[in-house]
């Protein structure tokens, strides 16, 4: 079952504030954690140690690609298994790959530029992750593939401990810390107030009914205008709000309608295949 974060989590206006005494769902495995992360949950930007921080609060725009990527985990399962399999085995290579690609392809050009500037605080970390990877020796790789191929997750995980466990303690810090901040923010990142606004109108029956679409329709994209298109006369968005909806979605359906495959390492390295022809909407077609 996927550690996927409930919509609510995502709404502003559903959740104003996230409760840091709920533990989220999306945790840094427990052999990562120490006695300054209260416990084995992700803490980030919210850490109640630093509320007076400011600084520390994610800008919108990046905050909203990650929550455009946290409801993506939802809708589309292939994406959601992979980002679960690697926040449990703890990679931090591995997780910052997938979320390159899905954000290369479900958010926007200032989102992505927000994005950019996140990584690129945490390229210390995750070239120590690398590095990890690259000096395993050929005999842990091949168990290592044995393992990928098994599906078992546990081994692989306990494997990356160690190796990380093994590190000088400031790399070992550095590397929880990046781990810590990068999937805290995927797990309570909020989307913008408009954006909010528009997703609150769906029901559990209507992401249902969405999931639907997305995996079954090869790239019609007549449901979803339809969903789309009322919804969009219940409040006053413009039409720039209106355009960059209409983009995620279409973005969302081009994703899935691709059948994807990780690559031989099993990183999220996803290559599309089958292209289909997508169709699209815009803002001129909503009446």
């Amino acid at each position: 079952m996927y550690l996927v974060v409930s919509l609510q989590l995502i709404l502003l206006n559903k959740v104003i504030a996230f409760d840091s005494n709920v533990a989220p769902q999306w945790t840094v495995p427990q052999e990562m954690t120490n006695q300054n992360w209260h416990g084995n949950t992700v803490e980030t930007f919210w850490n109640n140690a630093n509320d007076s921080k400011l600084s520390l609060t994610p800008p919108p725009d990046l905050a909203s690609c990650f929550a455009k990527l946290r409801l993506a985990a939802d809708l589309l399962p292939e994406f959601g298994a992979d980002v679960d399999r690697q926040a449990k085995i703890g990679r931090l290579d591995s997780i910052k790959r997938i979320f390159d690609r899905m954000i290369s392809k479900l958010c926007n050009e200032a989102e992505k530029e927000k994005s950019n500037i996140f990584f690129e605080e945490h390229t210390p970390a995750i070239k120590i992750a690398e590095t990890v990877w690259k000096n395993l020796s050929n005999s842990e790789k091949d168990q290592l593939n044995v393992w990928i191929n098994m599906m078992d997750t546990e081994s692989e995980r306990e494997m990356f401990t160690s190796k990380l466990n093994a590190l000088p303690q400031q790399e070992l810090n550095l590397t929880r810390k990046s781990t810590n901040e990068i999937l805290g923010l995927f797990s309570k990142a909020s989307m913008k107030p408009y954006q909010a606004s528009f997703f609150s109108q769906f029901s559990e029956n209507d992401l249902n009914q969405l999931k639907e679409f997305l995996k079954e329709n090869a790239g019609d994209l007549t449901n979803i205008k339809a969903m789309t298109t009322a919804r969009f006369r219940s409040a006053p968005y413009t039409a720039e709000q209106r355009q960059d909806i209409i983009d995620y979605l279409t973005k969302l359906a081009r994703f899935s309608v691709n059948s994807w495959k990780t690559a031989s390492d099993n990183l999220g390295q996803y290559s599309l295949k089958n292209h289909r022809r997508i169709t699209s909407f815009s803002v001129g077609d909503i009446g």
